[in-house]
């Protein structure tokens, strides 16, 4: 059963008024933050991770409807951190290579 607030701001983001996106920052935007940090342990990283995070909702709602929306947002900060470590990790591994000429 979703809560009256729940409800409100996907009944907001279903008619496209951007004031949804604040109402979430201002009620999850530290626990999203808190998710990211928690992953990839950088400030500017979590900050980043939240913006995603609500663009993410704004392009995904509709026609997606979700239960929770605290949920809903904390299950895209973590994919989001955790794609940001395996891009990281992907870049040390793959280095770049430098050619020489012969002489």
């Amino acid at each position: 059963m979703k809560c009256y607030f729940d409800k409100t701001i996907i009944s907001m983001l279903f008619d496209r008024n951007e004031s949804a996106l604040r109402m979430i920052e201002e009620k999850w935007g530290r626990l999203i933050k808190m998710i990211a940090y928690n992953i990839f342990r950088g400030e500017e990283t979590a900050e980043e991770c939240l913006n995603d995070t609500l663009l993410d909702i704004w392009n995904t709602i509709p026609p997606t409807e979700p239960k929770s929306v605290s949920s809903y947002a904390c299950m895209i900060a973590r994919r989001r951190a955790i794609d940001k470590v395996r891009r990281e990790s992907a870049d040390k591994r793959s280095g770049s290579l430098v050619e020489y000429d012969a002489v």
